[in-house]
């Protein structure tokens, strides 16, 4: 299968892919007639400023709301749940933004932040917040790998802090979000597609031997990505042992946490982040991740396993 970069994460992600296995960001396609029109349309607009014919538009003279990133203190109680229904209604933008911006201020390389998994929520704990993960580069300049993180814009909470805050503020944001997904306990079983775990720590003979001869080959990170089954299942051996599992057609699959039955695993904990581009736990038991992605149809596109490499 073909690889793109992901425009979020920079990735190498399969062209088949609805969503990047990383960082959840959903991958859009573009049409050949679509790009054309793009640059028809580009064209036009560079003649227009060419020639001076652009219309000028004057600044707006409307009053305009103050918003929770902007607004300093002092507000009546009524003007901040104006501005909190605001910013949930455009999905809590704003307090991503200002959230982003005061974890940024809080590490020792700020530029060099990586954001994945951030999310708007709101509870009665913890009020409107951002809550996601983050890397960036420590004091000798590696990346020590993502961390969760809750924010407001003024109040930011680092799971690298000797404070166990920031998993009950993340639990009280997420469970929200997690309820609204059918009971994972109580619901039907999901049917074994692949176990996964008969796959997970094996060398690529006792591979074959399970799922029968590849059907292709090719390196991804300079380690061996096997596929099996007509693509259905892709195997990435690290260290000559099978670490990173990709299953995918699994369009029958609803998607929610009980979808991790089809490979031989069982929702008993809530996921530790979830939204409607990815269900993931990080970690699930002994393995490092495992991330549910959706198709357009409210069903599983794939599921991706990494079991003990980043």
């Amino acid at each position: 299968m073909a690889l793109v970069k992901c425009k979020e994460c920079g990735s190498e992600i399969s062209t088949k892919a609805h969503a990047c296995p990383r960082c959840g960001a959903k991958i859009v396609r573009t049409s050949g007639c679509a790009k054309l029109l793009a640059v028809i349309f580009g064209f036009f607009v560079l003649l227009l400023i060419i020639g001076g014919t652009l219309p000028h538009s004057s600044p707006s003279t409307s009053p305009t709301t103050p918003t929770a990133a902007t607004t300093p203190g002092g507000l009546s109680p009524a003007d901040r749940e104006t501005i909190r229904i605001e910013d949930e209604q455009r999905g809590g933008a704003e307090t991503i933004v200002a959230a982003e911006e005061a974890v940024r201020r809080r590490l020792k390389d700020p530029d060099s932040a990586q954001f994945r998994d951030v999310q708007y929520g709101d509870s009665k704990k913890t009020g409107p917040a951002a809550y996601g993960f983050v890397n960036s580069k420590n004091a000798f300049g590696g990346y020590p790998g993502f961390q969760r993180f809750v924010s407001n814009g003024s109040t930011t909470l680092l799971e690298e802090e000797p404070s166990d805050n920031v998993t009950e503020a993340w639990r009280n944001l997420i469970a929200r979000e997690i309820t609204v997904w059918p009971s994972v306990l109580d619901g039907p079983a999901v049917p074994v597609v692949i176990d996964v775990k008969t796959l997970i720590g094996k060398s690529e003979t006792e591979v074959e031997k399970i799922l029968g001869a590849p059907s292709s080959r090719r390196m991804e990170r300079n380690e061996p990505e096997l596929s099996y089954r007509n693509e259905k299942v892709a195997v990435v051996f690290i260290n000559g042992k099978a670490d990173w599992i990709t299953v995918s057609e699994l369009s029958n699959v609803p998607f929610t946490p009980a979808a991790i039955g089809a490979i031989g695993l069982a929702a008993k904990t809530p996921p530790s982040f979830g939204n409607s581009n990815v269900i993931r736990w990080e970690p699930y038991n002994r393995y490092r991740d495992v991330s549910i992605f959706p198709s357009n149809d409210g069903k599983v596109d794939y599921i991706y396993v990494r079991a003990f490499t980043k």
